[in-house]
């Protein structure tokens, strides 16, 4: 934790990687707490230095950075989100023009695709070495969550056609293709890490987990 704080005040962007790493395996309690603390400070800062190296004309609103630390990606409020290489600070590519402002950007375990998500419903993914557009994943109503396979070769994502009704649909990252048909479950879900969700029934008495790939409740 010390190191990657070091890096941080430096502003060394990887030393997100480190915090990232002792986070997942910090009990609840104080130490996480002040990593937390620490955390939140850091964004504050950061969000200065980012401003600093990308321009105030770019008006960032959000950031992420790849789970290799390679790459950092910024979401600006015109509508367009730009690869960042991490080691240098300089773009990477052209500006990733997703065509209406931004809510949600992530990157895939692989740190291979960027998504871009906006409230409109459209769900952009972009090959990240070649900062190109792969594929737009277009649905009729906002994604309220989304999650990547920890392969990165699909991409899940969950939309509420009316209350109570979740509509889960499973892409292929590479084409953008449906991998199953969409999937209306009664219900609230949620999306577990490893792209597995989690059904609640309309009471929120019990729980269930469903592959999504096959739509199998397992438990």
């Amino acid at each position: 934790v010390a190191n990657s704080v070091r890096l941080l005040e430096n502003g060394d962007a990887s030393g997100l990687v480190g915090l990232a790493e002792t986070a997942r395996s910090l009990l609840p309690g104080p130490d996480l707490r002040l990593l937390g603390a620490t955390w939140a400070a850091w964004e504050q800062q950061y969000e200065g230095r980012l401003q600093g190296i990308v321009g105030p004309e770019d008006g960032v609103s959000s950031f992420v950075m790849s789970p290799n630390a390679t790459w950092f990606a910024t979401a600006g409020i015109r509508g367009a989100a730009q690869l960042w290489r991490t080691a240098d600070r300089t773009r990477h590519g052209p500006a990733l023009e997703h065509g209406s402002p931004i809510s949600d950007l992530s990157f895939d375990p692989m740190g291979r695709t960027l998504e871009t998500r906006s409230d409109d419903g459209a769900v952009n993914l972009w090959n990240v070495e070649e900062a190109s557009l792969r594929a737009t994943l277009r649905h009729p109503e906002k994604v309220q969550f989304s999650r990547f396979t920890f392969d990165g070769a699909r991409f899940a994502t969950l939309t509420y056609s009316e209350p109570g009704k979740t509509v889960v649909r499973l892409w292929d990252t590479h084409t953008g293709e449906l991998v199953v048909d969409p999937s209306s479950l009664d219900g609230v879900a949620r999306l577990g890490p490893d792209a597995h969700l989690m059904l609640f029934d309309g009471s929120i008495t019990r729980a269930e987990i469903v592959d999504i790939a096959t739509m199998e409740r397992l438990s």
